[in-house]
């Protein structure tokens, strides 16, 4: 008796298991992937900045720029 009583708790259980480590897989691709999008945003922001920086660089008369 006490066998087939654990026998169909353990069922339940694990299928709540189960279900519960899908979604929990779920939520962890969702926050990787919002983090890789803001990494890329960022990413995308620097590049332009730099891109600024540089344009607003070779627009300085040379003869007025910072010795390197």
């Amino acid at each position: 008796m006490d066998r087939t009583v654990a026998g169909q708790i353990l069922e339940a259980v694990s299928a709540h298991a189960l279900e519960a480590a899908m979604v929990a897989a779920e939520r962890c691709k969702t926050t990787d992937d919002d983090v890789r999008l803001a990494l890329v945003k960022e990413l995308e922001a620097a590049r332009y900045e730099a891109s600024v920086a540089a344009r607003r660089y070779e627009l300085v008369d040379p003869a007025k720029r910072l010795g390197l």
